[in-house]
């Protein structure tokens, strides 16, 4: 059973384009100073190497280029469903390290993205102008 739910899901969702085996989801994340993840790192990081992560981010997102562009438009977009959020709240009651991506944290990736790609996301400006009428979106657009 959970072979044909992974197939399906395989099918019907596009894989994110990657860059030296790593997800464009987990090179918008590292763009994110506040939440850089020190998972198993004792010591807080320096400035230099949250930069030099932040770097390294963006050139890897440079790389992978307008094939961004769909998914960081699509993140910006994101949108929490109410029986997501109940069961997000539910999940954190109860303390199981199961974390649930909410749209915030999507957005921040779209964000992210497009500021790496810098002039290489001009061709989503419209779409952006287009999601400025939406109080949900406009302040990630």
């Amino acid at each position: 059973m959970g072979i044909l739910l992974w197939v399906i899901c395989v099918i019907f969702r596009p894989l994110e384009p990657r860059y030296e085996g790593k997800r464009l989801s987990a090179w918008a994340k590292d763009m994110d100073f506040p939440n850089w993840n020190t998972e198993g790192i004792t010591n807080e990081p320096t400035s230099f190497e949250i930069r030099e992560r932040h770097e390294k981010a963006a050139a890897a997102i440079q790389h992978i280029g307008s094939r961004a562009l769909p998914i960081a438009l699509k993140w910006i977009k994101a949108k929490d469903s109410s029986f997501k959020d109940r069961l997000e709240n539910w999940i954190d009651d109860r303390n199981w390290g199961i974390h649930i991506v909410s749209a915030q944290e999507k957005k921040l990736k779209g964000i992210n993205i497009i500021q790496a790609l810098g002039p290489i996301a001009k061709p989503i400006i419209p779409d952006l102008i287009q999601l400025l009428q939406s109080s949900e979106n406009a302040n990630a657009a």
